[in-house]
């Protein structure tokens, strides 16, 4: 006859189990509850099993051993739209003047974490283009009235860009190509690629 005993082979194998779906729960339900704009910090995520409890010790004769355990997570998260800003904080000092850096445009991946005596240090490796700092109110008053083929060279000219989309409604159909004369009558919208 073959007689099957609970090994502690069997024993941390389960333990590893219980801590890996520990895991896989307790993350998705920290993310899910996250508030919006936050960010978690998975490299200084910690879980802690509490303490398990086992259907059979090890030596026991059983085909198969079960366990449960509650979990403990710590977990660090961030706010992305101060995490940008600090970023650029950081970098405003190498942008040229008449250029800032666009939030859009802006990837980053933290590298590594060192803990300190009540902080962290992060290194961060950022990739970020400056666009040139177009002032809205300079482009509005320069832009009513102009034809949209003036308007387009301006742009290019003055602003560097690559191009303008512009919708003008109005009922008289030659005037469609015209920029309406009062500011409050125009909805300016810049986008960066």
């Amino acid at each position: 006859r073959d007689v099957q005993t609970v090994s502690e082979e069997d024993v941390s194998s389960l333990e590893d189990a219980i801590l890996t779906k520990a895991k896989k729960h307790i993350d998705g339900q920290v993310k899910s509850k996250l508030p919006q704009g936050a960010v978690l910090l998975a490299q200084l995520t910690s879980y802690d099993l509490g303490e398990i409890t086992y259907s059979q010790e090890v030596g026991d004769e059983a085909a198969s051993v079960e366990g449960k355990s509650g979990a403990q997570i710590t977990y660090f998260t961030y706010k992305q739209k101060d995490f940008l800003q600090i970023i650029n904080l950081n970098l405003k000092p190498e942008v040229k003047s008449g250029f800032k850096i666009s939030d859009k445009a802006t990837n980053y991946k933290i590298k590594e974490i060192n803990q300190g005596d009540d902080n962290y240090l992060l290194r961060v490796d950022v990739r970020t283009k400056a666009v040139e700092d177009i002032k809205t109110a300079d482009l509005l008053a320069k832009t009513r009235g102009k034809t949209s083929g003036k308007l387009q060279n301006l742009v290019k000219d003055e602003y560097h860009a690559d191009g303008v989309e512009l919708e003008v409604s109005h009922p008289i159909h030659w005037l469609k190509n015209w920029l309406p004369l009062f500011k409050k009558n125009i909805n300016l919208e810049i986008s960066y690629l």
